[in-house]
């Protein structure tokens, strides 16, 4: 009887233990991302024939206050030509919360899930940025409200409302807000695709306190499929096509500007990976103008380097690069790099 009576508070012992080793705790950890490089200038006719740059260095910390809210902020530190020094701001400040398995908010200054598939197919954000973001089609982050929709382990769902600025200039003079959404097709393992449509209304200004009038809402579709096999090769091409406007945040009537990139990467084992890239940007003619509106800005990229992956979160690239711009009376911007990426 004795031994029964012991045996029965043991697992009463035991079963109160269990809460206890399960219990969350909530915690938090430092992020860091820095983009360094040593560029030698091929191009004819420059200044600035060699120079080493640090493009960006990313400092935050993200924090657990249970198992389904988070939050996290980032600061970037980058070079601004125009001061000639560096400067910080924010590039993330946002919460994260897990709703229901089916539903996830995000409010702050939140991550615009607009190509962060692609620069994860593509791989080497460190040493160029994917289509949308380089061509100022589209921005990382912005400030408002997001939403993941997982409806299936193959489909998900992303939409945002934001002010549609950027994270640098977090709102416009007349409070306009830009709508987007994306789907994301996973039907099979390493094959994905993403759709995105985005939108805002902007106006048209004399002076910055003077209102004129409404104006055509600038758009931007983007269509993606990538394929990637671990350990062996990954492959993405990309297509972006923006209406009434220079830039995502900047209006202009009837312009338009889209183009196509492909690139792709070759496994040789745990530490050296080649890849190629090639991109293609074009605008239209407006209207009885001689030439395409970005006539001087569209032209062809072609990529191809190595990488090596001496440890975890340590990259080196070595890569050559040129554009060549559908002006023939401009010279191509051809250069050789040595990229570092390093992630803690």
């Amino acid at each position: 009887m004795k031994k029964q009576i012991t045996l029965a508070l043991l697992f009463a012992l035991f079963a109160l233990a269990l809460p206890a080793q399960n219990e969350f705790k909530p915690s938090g950890s430092g992020i860091g991302t820095v983009f360094f490089n040593y560029k030698y200038d091929l191009s004819k006719d420059i200044d600035r024939r060699s120079s080493f740059n640090l493009e960006r260095a990313y400092l935050g910390y993200k924090y657990d206050f249970a198992r389904n809210i988070s939050g996290k902020v980032i600061f970037d530190v980058s070079y601004d030509p125009t001061v000639k020094s560096f400067t910080a701001f924010a590039k993330n400040a946002f919460l994260e919360w897990a709703i229901n398995p089916k539903v996830k908010l995000s409010v702050g200054l939140i991550p615009i899930r607009h190509f962060e598939l692609q620069e994860k197919v593509w791989g080497y954000r460190y040493i160029m940025k994917t289509f949308t973001d380089e061509y100022g089609m589209g921005t990382t982050a912005d400030l408002g409200l997001g939403l993941e929709l997982p409806v299936s382990e193959m489909l998900t769902f992303n939409a945002y409302i934001v002010n549609g600025e950027g994270f640098k200039s977090l709102q416009d003079d007349f409070g306009m807000h830009k709508f987007g959404a994306n789907a994301t097709l996973k039907p099979a393992e390493g094959l994905s695709f993403r759709v995105h449509y985005d939108m805002m209304a902007t106006k048209d200004t004399l002076a910055i306190t003077k209102l004129v009038g409404d104006t055509t809402t600038i758009s931007i579709f983007t269509a993606f499929a990538g394929y990637e096999v671990m350990d062996q090769f990954r492959i993405g091409v990309e297509y972006n096509l923006m209406n009434n406007g220079t830039t995502y945040r900047k209006w202009a009537e009837d312009y338009k500007l889209s183009g196509l990139s492909l690139f792709g990467t070759y496994i040789i084992d745990s530490q050296f990976e080649v890849f190629a890239r090639y991109d293609y940007l074009t605008s239209n003619v407006i209207g009885n103008a001689d030439d395409e509106w970005n006539y001087n800005g569209d032209g062809s990229l072609v990529m191809a380097g190595v990488q090596y992956k001496p440890i975890k979160g340590v990259n080196f690239a070595l890569n050559y690069r040129t554009f060549m711009h559908k002006n023939s009376d401009i010279d191509a911007h051809t250069g050789l790099y040595l990229n570092l990426g390093l992630m803690f």
